[in-house]
């Protein structure tokens, strides 16, 4: 009976131990899971002088440009002024159609009934109310996992290239040059009186082209006017062409004063 008694003991305390380094392994794996791989994180807000709800979403969008976002994470911020709002009183400096098309693409592939600002979207796949501090934050920390972009030149044009399991012809490239503290007194419209200022606002944007150069890694170039005296940033964004998602991105600073 003591010997029986022992087996079972020793049974039980092997089961037990072998059962709490299961759960350890899976806590472990599931704790790596749970955490994302980080690439660069793209956040685009679409916004407006004319709009009165947008201001805190510039502000929102100024701390990121500033460093105050989630730490270690990389974030491309752009500012995309929409023209829609212009014949409400207030003509955007910065307003562009190009801005609105954007806006309407992804809505498009969202299946929005409407487009609206402030709008923010990470990554080219989860949009929210662009004021929305914590929304923002929780997506940047889950919006890892997209391929960093090398920009090689701008001169004779912009040249890229970046690793791919895509074919080229289901991507889109677009370049985008982003400017910080720009500023603006509002004189009509929803802002009237106010003095707004304004970070990684999109002042000029193209399209490029891309090719394959082999072994999983794709070139591009694309034509597109640098001030390179005026501080900013040359941004290169990759879509995949069907669902508008960004599968790669990356910027370089331009200009004489680096800015965030």
């Amino acid at each position: 009976m003591f010997l029986n008694r022992r087996v079972l003991l020793i049974a039980a305390t092997a089961v037990l131990v072998l059962g709490l380094g299961a759960a350890a392994a899976i806590q472990a794996l599931e704790t790596r899971e749970a955490q994302p791989i980080h690439g660069p994180v793209v956040v685009e807000l679409f916004t407006s002088e004319g709009c009165s709800s947008c201001p805190p979403a510039d502000h929102v969008l100024s701390d990121l440009v500033a460093g105050k976002g989630p730490a270690g994470i990389e974030v491309i911020p752009l500012a995309w002024h929409v023209d829609y709002w212009d014949r409400l009183g207030w003509k955007d400096p910065w307003s562009s159609s190009d801005a609105s098309e954007r806006q309407r693409r992804y809505g498009s592939v969202m299946g929005l009934r409407s487009i609206y600002t402030p709008q923010m979207i990470v990554n080219g796949r989860d949009e929210f109310v662009g004021s929305s501090r914590s929304k923002a934050y929780a997506s940047i920390r889950s919006g890892g996992g997209i391929a960093a972009v090398e920009i090689a030149s701008l001169d004779a044009g912009v040249q890229f290239s970046f690793e791919s399991g895509i074919n080229p012809e289901d991507l889109a490239a677009y370049v985008a040059v982003t400017q910080n503290g720009l500023k603006s007194e509002v004189l009509r419209g929803e802002n009237r009186g106010r003095l707004l200022e304004h970070d990684a606002v999109v002042v000029n944007s193209a399209k490029g082209t891309l090719s394959s150069i082999g072994s999983g890694k794709l070139s591009g170039t694309a034509r597109i006017d640098v001030d390179r005296s005026v501080p900013g940033h040359l941004v290169v964004l990759i879509h995949d062409s069907r669902t508008a998602e960004i599968v790669a991105a990356g910027r370089v600073a331009i200009g004489s004063r680096k800015s965030g």
